[in-house]
């Protein structure tokens, strides 16, 4: 279920607390699922129909909110499709303000977008797609060709992200397990602390603190230095280059799931 291991955007700072029969609703066994988003009046006709024939052909998902049920708020059952989901297709003609919003969400969430358009719209919109990958269509069988060119192209964006993420969590793994037991707890207690800053170049105010608690010593702060869990990161200080340790923030989305996690062992 790491993909609720969620800080929910209406109730922060709880994580997402979906029952576990929404969770089995969402997680099914498709090879892929989309966030399907875009305004429902006044659409071209030919868009609905064509989106879900092309996911049903290939036994793809496809998440509409406006068909979809669920319990909890309305961004509530937004937010969840937005976490189900591989990737999203957006369809930014006719301008709404709430795919907008959708779009920044997934966008937050580092999924990858395709998006729809009405060519004889794109100057209206109030952002810059000429770098991303989008397909403009006039009718149903543009809009199928496109689909056909453009959608191979985000999922080898797809894969490339989601290759990453696996090999990334691994090696975090493999991390947590060659520390002590005490440098995990340091760690657990790094991590429920947010982010925080300490200059390192004038002498380690952050050693000080360890060892001001007196539950761990500086040597468990080194092991979780020697695996970059905590850095060093340098700042321009007008004439002068500052050093501060900080937590490795690219790692923390997994670490809330390995170290707080219900299963988790050791």
């Amino acid at each position: 279920m790491g993909k609720f291991n969620f800080i929910c955007p209406d109730h922060y700072p709880m994580k997402c607390n979906l029952s576990s029969p929404d969770k089995d609703y969402l997680l099914t066994p498709e090879k892929y699922k989309a966030f399907f988003i875009f305004q429902y009046r006044d659409q071209d006709k030919w868009l609905q129909p064509t989106i879900e024939r092309y996911f049903s052909e290939r036994t793809w998902r496809l998440f509409n909110a406006d068909k979809e049920g669920g319990t909890g708020t309305k961004f509530c059952n937004i937010c969840r499709y937005a976490l189900a989901s591989d990737f999203g297709i957006v369809s930014l003609t006719p301008l709404n303000y709430n795919v907008f919003q959708e779009t920044g969400l997934m966008q937050g969430l580092k999924k990858p977008l395709i998006f729809l358009l009405n060519p004889g719209q794109k100057e209206k919109l109030p952002f810059d797609i000429d770098d991303q990958i989008y397909i403009e269509h006039t009718d149903a069988k543009s809009l199928l060709g496109g689909l056909d060119n453009k959608i191979p192209l985000l999922l080898d964006k797809l894969l490339l992200l989601t290759g990453f993420e696996t090999e990334q969590k691994a090696l975090i793994v493999e991390k947590l397990k060659s520390i002590s037991p005490k440098a995990k707890n340091l760690l657990k207690r790094f991590v429920l602390e947010g982010k925080f800053s300490f200059r390192s170049d004038t002498g380690s105010d952050l050693d000080k603190w360890v060892d001001e608690t007196r539950e761990w010593k500086v040597a468990h702060l080194r092991e979780l230095e020697v695996c970059r869990f905590i850095i060093t990161e340098t700042e321009s200080g007008g004439t002068r280059t500052l050093q501060f340790k900080r937590f490795n923030e690219p790692y923390r989305k997994f670490l809330e799931e390995l170290l707080f996690s219900a299963t988790q062992t050791g």
